[in-house]
């Protein structure tokens, strides 16, 4: 009967804790003619294979960078860099404005694309920004930076193709949950063993 009971309580903390691993890491490297780089971002799961973003940093061309985070609001958002100096709008900004928009939005599925026609937005150290976006099942770039865009395209997508290679890494709150399912394995394992010897002791 113990066994049973240990087995149920192995089963009942991997389920307690199971939450938690939602929370996932992801590293990503980009190439392209003109740029590489590489960024790690912390995202939550929202659902149906997409995760909302809620941290990351970035190396592009040898500068680095942070996340600039969605503000919660539903949809797609605007970051004002030239005239209002990197305030955020919930609606497109005047006209006269240049901005880029985002929604940090990351779909984990094995082929392209990993964003959304919005993308993730990285504050650098050069005083620029980087967009990095999807759209028509392709992935783009593109930074503001000096009071322009570069690099300078007049494509549809309104940056330059770049190429990921993601991986998800694990996070201690999934390693504790693989962790936590051994550890009930290998008690009710011992328990068993030593359940077994000590029959065979009486017997002898």
């Amino acid at each position: 009967m113990k066994k049973f009971w240990l087995l149920g309580l192995a089963l009942a903390t991997t389920f307690a804790i199971a939450p938690a691993a939602k929370a996932d890491q992801f590293a990503i490297s980009l190439s392209g003619t003109g740029v590489s780089g590489a960024f790690d971002i912390s995202a939550t799961s929202i659902g149906g294979g997409e995760y909302d973003i809620t941290a990351g940093n970035i190396e592009i061309n040898g500068f680095t960078g942070t996340l600039i985070a969605d503000p919660g609001t539903v949809g797609e958002v605007y970051y004002d860099d030239l005239t209002a100096g990197g305030i955020i709008f919930p609606d497109v900004p005047p006209s006269n404005h240049d901005y880029l928009f985002f929604d940090d939005i990351l779909t984990s599925t094995v082929t392209s694309p990993y964003l959304d026609g919005n993308g993730i937005l990285f504050n650098l150290s050069n005083g620029g920004v980087v967009n990095i976006f999807s759209f028509d099942g392709a992935d783009y770039w593109t930074e503001y930076v000096n009071g322009k865009f570069l690099p300078a395209t007049n494509n549809d997508a309104g940056g330059d193709p770049v190429s990921f290679d993601l991986t998800p890494s694990p996070e201690p709150s999934s390693l504790l949950l693989l962790g936590s399912g051994l550890l009930g394995l290998t008690a009710f394992l011992y328990r068993r063993r030593r359940f077994a010897l000590t029959n065979a002791t009486v017997r002898a």
